[in-house]
């Protein structure tokens, strides 16, 4: 202690030397600072500088002139920036002549007559520069001169840096703005402003500022407009890199969407070109391939976009000069649609592709041998047509070897025919082309409308047509659709809507909720020679669906076994790029939405099967052979969550949300095993209880029924009383000593050792990782001594008043103690 006092005494006596000699330093640079003051005017008796002088320092106003100095001056030195009035009477009177910097060795000289006439005078500074700024700038950069006299009249002004002129403007009477040269290297010195005038009497100074210095170039670049002015990045043409001085040039590269039906933000990039739409930066001289596709098409909706034109600029000087060229006319073949073209990038430039929507006008005919264009029967012909957006497409059919009986179109009329006029042998029809259109000619036919739920086959039973038209159909082969060359392609969307299976000689749809046609071969053929069948199929979804399934679940394997009679073959439909089959046929869907999967048998025989994929939370349509449970159960913490009845798999249920709080040391949600015991309520913040059990169709094992579990504080009356000493083998709130049932199943007062194994407390105490609970109670296993030898383990709490139990995200546990064990007798955890 002493020692520190001294210190502290010692400590300030310091304290005080430094403030006086701080104080002094101060009042040293004031009285300095006073001496600065510069020399502006020397007096002298005699001519050519001779004689006794009279020094005046700065500005001066003196209405009478110093004692013994009046009418006595001949000869005098003004300081540069200064001026001097001098003036034959007192109190500056009328008769005055005025001198700027210079030497004056004869005041009698010029006709001034001035010699000894000195009565008054005044000096003083008519420049003066105060500072600039900023004291760094980069080649190409300005900086400012603040001061004042700088708009002298008759006064030529120039700056230099060191020895070095610069460019300059006088922006003001106290403002000088001075621009870096653009090719300096090495730029460093005082910034200096020298004042000249155009006679003897003009103002004539030299002012010299603090040192200037070029600032080192950051890695980057100095952006360039078309005239060759410094800009921003987004206006530039020209950029030029600030350590290497290398040039580059911008290549843009847009798509104009004008006159299309499609928006540009969505299409940006649209035929993949190559730069992609956008500003490239590419070095002086640099060849650059500009590629893009001149015609995309949209197969699901019969649409393509189409570049008529494109748009080249370039810079000559300092104007873009644009060039617009027909884009058609630079393909090799009307096959090959990749436009491309080489350039040299020593000058900026930009390309704008021009792009027109198109339509497809599908022409076909029911039966489809009406469509043979050497009857000459359409107009057009039954083929795809391409029709730009807005365009009018005429289409007219008549009368052949069958009777035309109307149309059906994509438009209005896809579920019914739009009849003939009567007594009328053609018809005509005209489209304003704003979308795809498919124009089906109605002939005369048999026609017949059937309902199939997906994954059955289509029957053409004498139920639903009559027995004579049966007989001269072939129901072996395989229907056709109307003029496609893909025949279970749909009306209008592109989708595969049926599958025929050879083997099994029927016809399967794919798709729920569609509407489609199809002809049926004749036994005897040909055009007219026979009468045609023609079948509208409509589909439905099963409900529920053959594989009910829950999103975002592990993989599903479709070919679990290889011993039973069907094996996956394909996904043939799916509601949503989300739903995927793997190349180990493994089945994922992150969103809901409808798939349809094909099996087939060693022979190929087909079996068709429709999943429908939902959320966690939506638990409607569970498969019919099981009762659906309640949505959410309670459940004990600390007790097992065991698999209901209806749960098929080997393995346990998956635990959905992967931070719920779930005992980690006994459940694998990786591998689906162990058992599930919940360790903790769910408060806000926490994430869920929920566990996704199986269900076994067709050897699949599919995630499909989902339980939301809301655990709660154990029920019983057991409990710790810390102050019992005794732990878990304290009395129980009815006054009674706890107890548990030993490996022959008889009831003690203690945990037997030999049923209950690996005994332990459950802690995990970051919220961040499933199975949260913190163990606030300081719990832990010890030795207990009320059994004399003994000594069996028991359960002790040493805190009651750690837990957070408020009901938000700050939530820790309630204020309970978790031993976790594996039971000999029941081969389990508890």
């Amino acid at each position: 202690m002493l020692e520190i006092s001294s210190f502290k005494k010692s400590g300030g006596k310091f304290m005080k030397r430094i403030c006086f000699i701080v104080m002094l330093l101060f009042l040293s640079l004031i009285a300095s600072d006073v001496c600065f003051a510069e020399t502006s005017c020397i007096f002298y008796k005699d001519k050519n500088f001779k004689g006794e002088e009279l020094v005046k320092d700065g500005e001066v106003k003196q209405p009478v002139i110093e004692s013994g100095w009046s009418d006595k001056v001949s000869s005098v030195k003004v300081s540069l920036c200064y001026k001097l009035w001098l003036y034959r009477d007192d109190d500056f009177g009328d008769d005055a002549l005025p001198l700027y910097s210079g030497e004056y060795d004869d005041l009698d000289a010029h006709e001034w007559n001035f010699d000894d006439s000195a009565g008054s005078y005044k000096i003083e500074k008519f420049m003066n520069m105060t500072g600039f700024s900023p004291k760094e700038a980069l080649p190409g950069e300005k900086f400012v001169i603040s001061g004042e006299g700088f708009e002298q009249i008759d006064t030529t002004l120039s700056v230099t840096i060191g020895e070095t002129s610069v460019s300059m403007t006088v922006m003001s009477d106290t403002q000088i703005e001075v621009t870096v040269p653009a090719n300096a290297e090495d730029l460093t010195g005082p910034v200096k402003i020298h004042a000249e005038g155009k006679d003897n009497l003009a103002p004539f100074c030299d002012l010299t500022g603090t040192t200037f210095k070029l600032s080192a170039p950051e890695a980057g670049f100095i952006y360039y407009d078309v005239d060759d002015e410094v800009c921003e990045e987004d206006l530039a043409v020209k950029r030029k890199n600030n350590v290497t001085g290398d040039v580059d040039y911008l290549l843009e590269i847009n798509q104009d969407f004008s006159e299309s039906s499609v928006s540009e933000g969505y299409f940006e990039n649209i035929g993949n070109p190559e730069p992609e739409k956008g500003r490239h930066w590419y070095p002086d001289g640099e060849e650059v391939i500009i590629s893009i596709n001149g015609i995309v098409y949209n197969p699901t909706r019969d649409t393509r976009h189409v570049i008529e034109t494109y748009t080249e600029r370039f810079v000559e000087g300092t104007q873009w000069v644009a060039q617009e060229t027909d884009f058609e006319s630079d393909f090799e073949s009307d096959e090959e649609k990749v436009w491309t073209k080489t350039v040299t990038m020593s000058k900026p430039r930009d390309f704008r592709f021009h792009r027109k929507t198109e339509y497809a006008l599908q022409i076909m005919t029911m039966p489809d041998a009406m469509s043979d264009e050497s009857l000459g029967l359409l107009d057009p012909p039954a083929i795809k047509h391409w029709y730009k957006h807005g365009a009018q497409a005429d289409c007219s059919a008549k009368d052949g070897c069958l009777q035309l009986e109307g149309y059906r179109d994509s438009i209005k009329y896809l579920a019914e025919t739009a009849p003939i006029d009567e007594d009328a042998s053609e018809m005509q029809k005209t489209y304003i082309m704003e979308q795809p259109v498919q124009l089906i000619w109605q002939y005369e036919a048999h026609r017949y409308d059937l309902e199939v739920t997906i994954g059955e086959p289509v029957s053409l039973s004498d139920t639903a047509i009559p027995a004579d038209v049966l007989a001269w159909v072939d129901t072996e082969a395989e229907p056709v659709r109307p003029a496609s060359t893909d025949h279970s392609l749909a009306d209008q969307s592109g989708e595969e809507v049926y599958f025929w299976s050879k083997p099994d000689l029927k016809l399967f749809p794919l798709i729920g909720d569609r509407t489609f046609q199809v002809e049926w071969q004749s036994k005897e053929g040909g055009a007219c020679s026979t009468q045609k069948l023609i079948t509208t199929i409509t589909t439905y979804w099963p409900s529920p669906a053959h594989y009910e399934h829950v999103a975002k679940t592990p993989p599903v394997q479709l070919d679990p076994r290889g011993d039973d009679a069907f094996a996956f073959d394909s996904l043939k439909y799916k509601e949503n790029e989300n739903i995927t089959v793997s190349e180990n046929f493994e089945f994922t869907a992150s969103e809901e939405g409808r798939s349809t999967l094909l099996f087939t048998d060693a022979i190929g025989k087909a079996r068709v099967r429709a999943v429908r994929t939902r959320n966690w939370n939506n638990n409607t349509n569970n498969p019919e052979s099981i009762t659906p449970p309640k949505f959410t159960e309670t459940v004990d913490i600390g007790k097992e969550i065991t698999p209901p009845d209806y749960h098929d798999a080997e393995h346990n249920g998956y635990v959905f949300w992967e931070k719920a709080r779930y005992n980690v040391n006994v459940y694998d949600r990786e591998t689906l095993q162990g058992q599930i015991f919940p360790v903790n309520s769910v408060h806000s913040g926490s994430q869920v209880l929920a566990v996704i059990w199986y269900d076994e169709r067709d050897n699949i094992l599919w995630p499909c029924i989902s339980v939301k579990y809301d655990p709660q504080k154990p029920s019983g009356n057991k409990r710790i009383v810390i102050a019992s000493q005794e732990g878990s083998e304290c009395k129980d709130s009815g006054g009674a000593y706890q107890k548990w049932p030993d490996l022959n199943g008889e009831m003690q007062e203690y945990m037997d050792p030999a049923r209950y194994k690996d005994l332990m407390i459950y802690q995990q105490p970051d919220p961040e990782l499933p199975g949260y609970n913190p163990n606030e109670e300081h719990a832990l296993i010890a030795t207990s001594f009320r059994h004399g030898d003994k000594q069996p383990p028991a359960v002790f709490a040493l805190r009651d008043d750690l837990n957070i139990t408020t009901e938000d995200e700050n939530f820790t546990s309630e204020n309970y103690a978790l031993a976790q064990y594996y039971d000999v007798k029941e081969s389990g955890y508890g």
